[in-house]
């Protein structure tokens, strides 16, 4: 049946049958329920009386995570799926998690057309040492070029000194069949990384040079900057379809710092394409 409590103040816990927080036990009389002995009374001073505040959490997995008494909060902005690392001046930002094989994006450009380059500056940091470089249908907006990469300085400026040493080996697919062929370029002003000439077609449909490169601890300077990839693309007059892989160097004696890259057609300017810049994780 309904039980109704009403508020006395004559009223105790005992006589109210809720027990007796002395005795442990539920109840009133004969009829108490012990509590298990096991049990203590809840606190009224120490660590754990007081929940009212913020637990302070000192470290995840040995790492640091507290800053001048308090947890280091999370940058704002981000997209869904996106991740915060730790570098080595604190809380990164947000970034796109790597697909699995020790990648993180950087950068990817959408390339504007017009424009007489595509420069990917300050890309190159110390957090990686070496980079992958993703191209998606690089086009032209004339046709009897080559695609030319040349390096960006620690200070941003163009690396274009007679230092650059290329070799390109590429295959042509055409209905007479295959034609190797490979270009050697000694301390040039830049490096060409399409073969059989270039003359990709600049038209969309032909879809652009397409490939992928590497760089090789392009910050550092103790070595030179290197470089290898590939490229593919249909020439301008459909026949054929060249296939490239390079590499390089560029030999500079004084051994300046590399922050950035860029990409020119050896003539007229750029149409369309994108390129992404990925880090190695060690």
């Amino acid at each position: 049946m309904p039980v109704t409590i009403t508020n006395d103040a004559a009223s105790t816990r005992t006589n109210l049958g809720l027990g007796d927080a002395a005795t442990k036990t539920v109840g009133t009389g004969a009829g108490n329920v012990p509590l298990n002995s096991n049990l203590s009374t809840v606190a009224t001073s120490g660590a754990y009386a007081d929940v009212s505040g913020t637990p302070t959490f000192k470290t995840v997995g040995g790492t640091s995570i507290e800053g001048s008494g308090n947890i280091e909060s999370l940058p704002t902005g981000g997209s869904p799926g996106q991740v915060v690392t730790n570098t080595s001046s604190g809380v990164g930002n947000w970034q796109d998690a790597g697909g699995g094989g020790g990648l993180v994006k950087i950068l990817t450009t959408t390339i504007s057309n017009g424009a007489s380059i595509v420069v990917m500056d300050n890309v190159f940091t110390s957090a990686y040492k070496n980079y992958k470089v993703v191209l998606t249908e690089l086009i032209p907006n004339n046709n009897g070029v080559t695609l030319q990469l040349r390096f960006r300085s620690s200070t941003g400026a163009q690396v274009d000194g007679a230092f650059y040493r290329t070799f390109n080996m590429s295959g042509e697919v055409y209905s007479a069949g295959a034609g190797p062929a490979y270009r050697s370029d000694w301390n040039a002003t830049s490096s060409e990384i399409i073969g059989g000439g270039g003359n990709p077609g600049w038209t969309i449909g032909y879809g652009g040079v397409n490939g992928e490169m590497n760089f090789y601890d392009p910050l550092s300077t103790a070595t030179w900057p290197k470089f290898t990839g590939t490229t593919g693309f249909t020439r301008d007059d459909q026949a054929n379809y060249i296939i490239s892989t390079f590499g390089g160097t560029y030999a500079n004696n004084s051994s300046v710092a590399n922050r950035g890259f860029q990409f020119a057609w050896s003539s007229g300017t750029l149409k369309s394409g994108i390129i992404t810049v990925y880090g190695y994780e060690d």
